[in-house]
């Protein structure tokens, strides 16, 4: 769930490309790897070096009874080193939308893009996806589903995140793109016109 926010939240920026799911999942045939397999630390920076990527990011929450601590870093891919590290804390599972949004401002800053950029293409985690952590959550799962090539699953994940949040944009797009793979066009159209109709809101 952490990493579908910092990937929304990102996608914002014009200064700050955020690599594509597909284009990763193709590097790593090419590696070799199974799909939908877990994004190792080393595995990740072996794909960072293949595909030019310059940057890793990586992120982890933890949990210390009622305080949940999220933590990003940058790193350099070819060494392995941490280039700069920003945390957040909060204290509820639903301040977690607010927090990516506090911790991403900071990550932008510290790559260098200048505060004007970023208040001019920032929109809430909460206005960019949903307003609901259960919707957001079955978001996440779909992606994973959808990476490991269920799309069955996904669609049904999707579908679950949609009926608890039906102006959830990002949701019907992944759906669409889900019934698309599957072949039926007439399902991934209806979704498609679904999205395009609320994705006034989303800048990704």
């Amino acid at each position: 769930t952490l990493r579908e926010g910092l990937q929304a939240v990102l996608s914002q920026s014009a200064y700050v490309n955020v690599y594509p799911d597909a284009r990763a999942a193709e590097a790593l045939e090419r590696m070799k790897r199974p799909r939908g397999a877990p994004l190792e630390p080393q595995v990740a920076r072996e794909l960072c070096q293949r595909e030019g990527i310059r940057a890793l990011l990586t992120g982890s929450i933890r949990r210390r009874g009622s305080v949940h601590r999220m933590t990003v870093q940058l790193v350099q891919p070819n060494t392995g080193a941490v280039v700069l590290s920003e945390s957040e804390q909060f204290d509820a599972p639903e301040k977690l939308f607010g927090s990516v949004d506090a911790l991403t401002r900071r990550l932008r800053e510290r790559l260098g893009e200048s505060l004007s950029r970023i208040e001019g293409s920032s929109v809430p985690l909460e206005q960019a996806t949903t307003s609901s952590l259960e919707a957001l959550r079955l978001y996440s799962s779909a992606r994973r589903a959808s990476r490991a090539g269920d799309q069955k699953s996904a669609a049904t994940l999707l579908e679950q995140g949609i009926a608890i949040d039906a102006t959830f944009a990002l949701a019907h797009a992944r759906l669409a793109d889900a019934h698309a793979v599957d072949g039926d066009r007439d399902r991934a159209i209806e979704a498609y016109a679904q999205a395009y109709g609320l994705s006034r809101d989303v800048s990704a």
